[in-house]
Protein backbone atom coordinates (compact mmCIF):
# COMPACT_ATOMS: atom_id res chain seq x y z
CA UNK A 1 0.00 0.00 0.00
CA UNK A 2 3.28 2.23 0.56
CA UNK A 3 3.95 2.65 -3.43
CA UNK A 4 0.29 3.65 -4.29
CA UNK A 5 0.53 6.23 -7.06
CA UNK A 6 -2.69 5.91 -8.99
CA UNK A 7 -6.56 4.89 -8.86
CA UNK A 8 -6.09 1.73 -10.45
CA UNK A 9 -3.71 0.40 -8.20
CA UNK A 10 -5.84 1.84 -5.42
CA UNK A 11 -8.86 -0.69 -7.32
CA UNK A 12 -6.24 -3.65 -7.61
CA UNK A 13 -5.64 -3.70 -3.81
CA UNK A 14 -9.45 -3.22 -3.13
CA UNK A 15 -10.38 -6.30 -5.15
CA UNK A 16 -7.26 -8.80 -4.04
CA UNK A 17 -8.00 -7.40 -0.40
CA UNK A 18 -11.64 -8.63 -1.04
CA UNK A 19 -10.63 -11.77 -2.86
CA UNK A 20 -8.62 -13.00 0.01
CA UNK A 21 -10.45 -11.88 2.95
CA UNK A 22 -13.03 -13.92 1.50
CA UNK A 23 -10.94 -16.86 0.68
CA UNK A 24 -9.89 -16.88 4.26
CA UNK A 25 -13.50 -16.85 5.91
CA UNK A 26 -14.77 -19.62 2.83
CA UNK A 27 -11.59 -21.89 4.01
CA UNK A 28 -10.63 -21.50 7.17
CA UNK A 29 -13.84 -23.91 9.02
CA UNK A 30 -12.87 -26.68 6.38
CA UNK A 31 -9.53 -26.44 7.40
CA UNK A 32 -9.97 -26.45 11.46
CA UNK A 33 -12.27 -29.49 10.74
CA UNK A 34 -10.10 -30.99 8.85
CA UNK A 35 -7.23 -30.75 11.34
CA UNK A 36 -9.03 -31.45 14.15
CA UNK A 37 -8.83 -35.56 15.01
CA UNK A 38 -12.17 -35.32 17.29
CA UNK A 39 -15.52 -34.33 16.05
CA UNK A 40 -16.66 -32.88 18.93
CA UNK A 41 -14.25 -30.53 19.22
CA UNK A 42 -14.42 -28.48 15.73
CA UNK A 43 -17.14 -26.12 16.86
CA UNK A 44 -14.45 -24.79 20.14
CA UNK A 45 -12.12 -24.62 17.87
CA UNK A 46 -13.96 -23.23 15.38
CA UNK A 47 -15.58 -20.90 18.08
CA UNK A 48 -12.04 -19.86 19.43
CA UNK A 49 -10.13 -19.18 16.01
CA UNK A 50 -13.27 -16.92 15.12
CA UNK A 51 -12.83 -15.32 18.81
CA UNK A 52 -9.22 -14.41 17.83
CA UNK A 53 -9.65 -13.07 14.37
CA UNK A 54 -12.14 -10.51 15.55
CA UNK A 55 -10.61 -9.35 18.50
CA UNK A 56 -7.88 -8.77 15.83
CA UNK A 57 -10.23 -6.97 13.55
CA UNK A 58 -11.87 -5.07 16.38
CA UNK A 59 -8.14 -3.31 18.12
CA UNK A 60 -6.72 -3.32 14.64
CA UNK A 61 -8.60 0.16 13.54
CA UNK A 62 -8.48 2.05 15.87
CA UNK A 63 -4.59 1.26 16.46
CA UNK A 64 -4.10 2.52 13.00
CA UNK A 65 -5.93 4.99 12.86
CA UNK A 66 -4.02 5.89 15.99
CA UNK A 67 -0.73 5.45 13.99
CA UNK A 68 -2.35 7.61 11.13
CA UNK A 69 -2.48 10.89 13.22
CA UNK A 70 -4.70 13.82 12.07
CA UNK A 71 -1.43 14.82 8.86
CA UNK A 72 -2.36 11.64 7.42
CA UNK A 73 0.48 9.47 6.85
CA UNK A 74 -0.57 6.52 5.22
CA UNK A 75 2.50 4.69 5.59
CA UNK A 76 2.72 4.36 9.32
CA UNK A 77 -0.31 2.23 9.76
CA UNK A 78 0.46 0.48 6.14
CA UNK A 79 3.62 -0.87 7.74
CA UNK A 80 2.57 -1.70 11.32
CA UNK A 81 -0.23 -3.88 9.51
CA UNK A 82 2.08 -5.36 7.37
CA UNK A 83 4.64 -6.47 10.45
CA UNK A 84 1.55 -7.52 12.35
CA UNK A 85 0.66 -9.79 9.43
CA UNK A 86 4.18 -10.60 9.02
CA UNK A 87 4.68 -11.66 12.75
CA UNK A 88 1.26 -13.98 12.45
CA UNK A 89 3.15 -16.15 9.59
CA UNK A 90 6.19 -15.86 11.21
CA UNK A 91 4.46 -17.93 13.90
CA UNK A 92 2.27 -19.85 12.38
CA UNK A 93 5.28 -21.30 10.60
CA UNK A 94 7.16 -21.55 13.58
CA UNK A 95 4.40 -23.85 15.02
CA UNK A 96 3.85 -25.90 12.41
CA UNK A 97 7.80 -26.46 12.49
CA UNK A 98 7.14 -26.88 16.69
CA UNK A 99 4.38 -29.63 15.83
CA UNK A 100 6.34 -31.79 13.05
CA UNK A 101 9.51 -32.40 15.54
CA UNK A 102 7.33 -33.24 18.23
CA UNK A 103 4.91 -35.43 15.88
CA UNK A 104 8.47 -37.28 14.76
CA UNK A 105 9.39 -37.49 18.36
CA UNK A 106 6.01 -39.05 19.70
CA UNK A 107 6.75 -41.43 16.60
CA UNK A 108 10.46 -42.65 17.55
CA UNK A 109 9.33 -42.82 21.36
CA UNK A 110 6.16 -45.41 20.43
CA UNK A 111 8.41 -47.33 18.43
Amino acid sequence: MIGLRSEASVALIGVSYGYFSGSFIALISPLISYLTPEDSDIGARIGISFAMSGIGSLIGAPICGAVLTSHYIWWRPAVLAGSIAASGSILFVSMQFLLKMHQKTASKESV
